[in-house]
């Protein structure tokens, strides 16, 4: 928490870069509130269980942020070049968004043309619905949700998606994209996730998606969070997020 703090407030710096993932950032969020709001916006970068900060941040601070490559995958050359120049010119302002394109529709509000425009906001999905009912949980009124994860089956992704459901802000919802969801294989081997999400996006009656190259695979495009993002949906998806820098 000592260096998180530091990092918040120091004047000298404007972004905050995850070295890793694990488990614990939920541990921080209380201790974070009780911080006087910093007068300058840092941008955080990081994924898996960041997502706790990065709706912390976007709940408490109003802050976007950058659902992105940790560091660790970036000092060990793990990020492929035309990703990591892809980052590189969001960090740096020479792109003023990132699109998304290999988008597949689940339901029929997605292959329906139209315009669906609000923030990205999501991450891990176990780690956001560890959120529900907390005062760190960014609210889901108009939003695209986007949704991740790693090592969980089918039955637990569903359980997660039901409890947003019951609790209230999956209805909220202007859209749901699924990036990567792996390491969830049943004892007999079958991956049954991609089941799981064609049963809610016929639940659902906002349109839903799949296929946004984000998550625990080795592409891990960057995501930006609580900007201004427009979903054309059709023949061809496209996801256009503005990169907020």
């Amino acid at each position: 928490m000592i260096f998180l703090k530091d990092a918040l407030l120091n004047p000298q710096s404007k972004v905050i870069w995850c070295l890793r993932g694990g488990y614990g950032s939920l541990h921080l969020l209380e201790k974070l509130a009780a911080l006087p709001r910093p007068r300058q916006v840092k941008l955080l970068i990081g994924i898996s269980d960041m997502t706790s900060l990065h709706s912390f941040l976007a709940a408490q601070w109003n802050w976007p942020s950058l659902h992105g490559p940790l560091l660790d995958r970036v000092a060990t050359g793990k990020v492929l070049p035309s990703h990591m120049r892809e980052l590189k010119q969001i960090l740096f302002g020479e792109v003023s968004q990132v699109s998304f394109k290999k988008l597949k529709p689940l339901n029929q509000a997605a292959q329906k043309r139209q315009v669906v425009t609000g923030p990205v906001v999501g991450g891990n999905l176990t780690v956001f619905q560890s959120l529900v009912g907390t005062p760190y949980q960014v609210s889901l009124k108009g939003k695209i949700l986007f949704l991740e994860d790693i090592g969980e089956r089918a039955y637990r992704v569903d359980r997660a998606l039901e409890q947003l459901w019951q609790a209230g802000p999956l209805k909220q919802i202007s859209a749901l994209v699924f990036g990567d969801f792996i390491g969830g294989m049943e004892k007999n081997g079958k991956d049954l996730t991609s089941k799981v999400m064609k049963i809610w996006a016929e639940r659902l009656s906002v349109p839903v998606l799949k296929g946004l190259e984000a998550g625990h695979k080795d592409i891990q495009r960057p995501v930006p969070l609580l900007t201004s993002a427009r979903l054309s949906l059709g023949e061809s998806p496209l996801l256009v997020i503005e990169s907020g820098i």
